[in-house]
């Protein structure tokens, strides 16, 4: 099955004359050469960008003509060939036949991944939908190349999906990179511990409008598909409560993690589907239980999880804070506490900020040692003009100003 599934991708690769990419200087200086201008710094700028207020510059710079867009589609290869081999999975193991039904693409971009859906279901409906009008074009011509009749495109804002298909419903809705760049997830503040990230996620109304929007054009059995850039589980989570509060609720058996190389650089984002089967919220904790335990597609190194060594903090059982201290940058880098606790009759040392760092010792550590230690290093951090502050209980500690 595997080796029917990579054919199935080659070819389609082949038709298009997508190639493999690997050495990132190499590639950007193909293009350049290529194209007879600066593509590289105008990407790179864009990819800065792509995450603020919802910024497509990125899409207007690589789709500028079908030539371009087909010479960066190299760039995303990897990360097409990993989801293309999911989703020829989950046709072969869906239950509910989608052939001859209709499949909307969200934020399509030059519609590599709607024509390659429109060759599995050729006798479905595909709409892939995006508001770069030269992405679109791009996805015409591509869909030209290719001679695939089942699927259209149209220049539409995603976010008014349910404006533009007023009267339309469909069986499956595709994100592949697209929801988290068309809307934005709020930031949230900076930090301590898993318990403070549950209370600081809130649903904004700008992604609840959206989402809700997605919601609308699906068919009461719908599946929407998602694959995206979300940085860090407290990203996930306020991603899937903002679907929870639209109405599409994670199905847990069929999320997965994906690995992938972009220009060598190994990358991992999540595979999330929704369905409009009604579920229990998910808190922190569980997600985080439920996220170690998702299955790995393609791995090739360990993603460290940044909550693994708080949990394990947790598990030490009963404890008591000896000595630590709060450094607050002024650099506004966030703040940092190193800190040495008592469990039974042995002694830890816990460092963590409130930006995500953790660092537990558990083993050889010996009590006046480390708080001099501490207290050696957060006095010459203090002497440099960071704010240091010292502390003996948990008591003390929730007095400082976080």
């Amino acid at each position: 099955m595997e080796q029917l599934n990579n054919n199935v991708i080659g070819e389609f690769f082949e038709k298009l004359g997508i190639l493999e990419e690997n050495d990132r200087d190499e590639f950007f200086k193909k293009i350049d050469e290529k194209h007879k201008v600066n593509l590289t710094q105008d990407l790179d700028l864009a990819v800065a960008l792509r995450k603020d207020k919802g910024n497509g510059k990125i899409y207007t710079v690589k789709n500028k003509d079908l030539e371009t867009t087909m010479d960066f589609a190299g760039y995303y290869y990897d990360l097409y060939r990993q989801f293309f081999a999911w989703f020829i999975d989950f046709k072969n193991s869906y239950d509910k036949n989608l052939d001859g039904k209709k499949i909307l693409d969200l934020g399509c971009d030059n519609g590599i991944t709607t024509c390659f859906i429109a060759n599995l279901y050729p006798n479905s409906e595909i709409i892939g939908v995006d508001k770069c009008k030269k992405g679109i074009k791009c996805a015409e011509e591509i869909a030209q190349k290719l001679g695939v009749k089942n699927v259209k495109f149209e220049a539409v804002d995603a976010k008014k999906v349910d404006k533009f298909f007023k009267e339309e419903k469909f069986d499956l809705v595709l994100s592949n990179r697209s929801m988290l760049e068309i809307t934005n997830l709020p930031k949230l503040k900076s930090f301590w511990s898993i318990d403070e990230v549950e209370n600081s996620i809130v649903v904004a109304n700008s992604v609840l409008k959206f989402f809700k929007s997605v919601e609308k054009v699906m068919t009461h059995d719908a599946k929407l598909i998602t694959f995206e850039r979300l940085d860090g589980l407290e990203e996930i989570l306020n991603f899937i409560k903002s679907m929870h509060a639209s109405g599409l609720y994670a199905d847990i058996d069929s999320m997965c993690k994906i690995q992938f190389n972009e220009l060598n650089d190994v990358e991992q984002m999540p595979l999330i589907v929704f369905d409009k089967a009604e579920r229990d919220e998910i808190g922190f904790y569980d997600a985080i239980e439920i996220y170690n335990k998702l299955p790995i597609l393609n791995k090739q190194k360990d993603i460290e999880d940044e909550f693994a060594i708080e949990l394990q903090f947790k598990a030490l059982g009963e404890k008591e804070l000896v000595y630590g201290t709060q450094i607050d940058y002024k650099t506004g880098v966030g703040s940092e506490r190193r800190e040495v606790w008592k469990v039974g009759d042995k002694y830890v040392t816990y460092k963590y900020s409130n930006v995500g760092r953790r660092e537990l010792v558990i083993e050889g550590i010996e009590k006046d040692k480390a708080i001099n230690e501490i207290r050696a290093m957060s006095n010459f951090i203090g002497r440099i003009g960071h704010k240091v502050t010292e502390y003996h209980s948990i008591e003390e500690r929730e007095k400082l100003v976080k």
